[in-house]
């Protein structure tokens, strides 16, 4: 959080920007604070299913404040990541990405198979 925030010219220690309680809540809840590299049961991404959607053309959040961290994350047997990036995209939500999360759920994440 303090990075991005560096990266587009926000002062981390300002307390208005970034309240007490926020980064609290971010340092016990953010995903990157979990052991999310390690291969056992104290890594809570193991054998989840996971899609990240992106924009080529995001200036807010680029993907690569996202990256490495999905590169690293391990999801073991039985766990899928896939990234989908809309190209024409910048930081909003499209059909694209709404069709590529519609696909994912009924292909990965349903009890019954449509295949």
């Amino acid at each position: 959080m303090t990075d991005r925030a560096t990266r587009k010219g926000c002062d981390p220690s300002n307390a208005t920007h970034f309240p007490r309680s926020l980064v609290e809540f971010v340092r016990k809840y953010d995903p990157v604070t979990a052991p999310f590299t390690s291969p056992d049961n104290r890594n809570p991404f193991v054998g989840k299913k996971i899609l990240a959607i992106s924009g080529a053309k995001d200036r807010l959040v680029p993907w690569e404040f996202s990256e490495s961290f999905f590169d690293s994350l391990y999801v073991g047997e039985g766990g899928l990541k896939e990234h989908f990036q809309d190209e024409d995209a910048g930081h909003v939500w499209t059909t694209k990405m709404g069709d590529k999360m519609a696909a994912f759920v009924l292909r990965h994440c349903l009890l019954c198979s449509y295949d």
